[in-house]
């Protein structure tokens, strides 16, 4: 059993060494720069305002299974086999962090390697393949995670269900994953339009750190600039009911454990 109670209340760097770095491009699309004197290592990282709460009513789940594609559907002129072989020869991995507002990229290599791994990097996320036989699988595997999945951890399922208590009828009510019915009618045209509104300039921000170079900025710079200019995204509108006084939902489950779940929009 899970118990959720809902209340109303009142709202409430490492050693780095100097760096260069004259822009080629004008403008405010260039990168957070975080070097670390004596560092053998690169670390790329992009965060975009795609998380779920962009998803469109209906398409729940969406955001997620976008950035699951762009990283797992292959990028640029590489197949998705391809990407996962470069990668697994440098002991490399591009991760993807997929929330509410925002999906996260990053990824780290030995400053042998960079020059093979920022262009794998950007063409993920500029560039994606977005290969229809994996866009199967990764909707599979949402749906998997929304519904056997969110039931056998108690801990998601009475997040989701407070989400969905305090934000109804709003962008922030559903997992991230998005919602069965939804994921079962979104199509790869889908994916490719909000690819293409989402990851924009105008909506991420993206920086280098470690053993950062002149040089290494300079293409970094250059590579990101194949993301479109897009315009500016307006935050998703949060639509909360506070309660007053304390409401409480029990989410009744075959399970060894009371978890019980407090909370309140902020």
């Amino acid at each position: 059993m899970l118990l959720l109670s809902l209340m109303g209340c009142p709202k409430q760097a490492p050693e780095t060494a100097a760096v260069t770095t004259e822009p080629v491009v004008t403008g405010a699309f260039e990168p957070i720069l975080m070097p670390v004197q004596g560092s053998p290592i690169v670390y790329l990282q992009a965060t975009c305002r795609a998380g779920s709460a962009y998803d469109a009513s209906g398409k729940e789940g969406l955001a997620w299974v976008t950035a699951r594609l762009m990283r797992d559907g292959g990028a640029g002129q590489a197949s998705a086999e391809l990407v996962q072989g470069q990668l697994f020869s440098m002991g490399a991995d591009i991760e993807v962090v997929a929330d509410k507002d925002l999906v996260t990229f990053r990824s780290k290599a030995l400053v042998d390697d960079i020059d093979t791994l920022m262009p794998l990097f950007t063409d993920i996320l500029a560039k994606p393949t977005l290969d229809e036989g994996v866009f199967y699988r990764v909707v599979d595997e949402a749906r998997e995670g929304v519904t056997s999945g969110l039931m056998a951890r108690d801990e998601a399922l009475g997040d989701a269900a407070l989400d969905k208590a305090i934000f109804e009828g709003g962008p922030y009510a559903h997992p991230v994953q998005g919602l069965d019915a939804a994921l079962q009618s979104l199509s790869l045209e889908d994916v490719q339009a909000f690819h293409a509104s989402s990851y924009t300039q105008s909506s991420c921000v993206y920086g280098i750190g470690g053993a950062v170079t002149d040089k290494l900025v300079q293409d970094f710079i250059i590579q990101m600039m194949a993301l479109p200019a897009g315009e500016e995204r307006a935050a998703p509108q949060a639509m909360v009911a506070l309660p007053e006084g304390r409401d409480l939902l029990v989410v009744e489950k075959s399970t060894g454990s009371t978890g019980a779940h407090f909370g309140h929009a902020i």
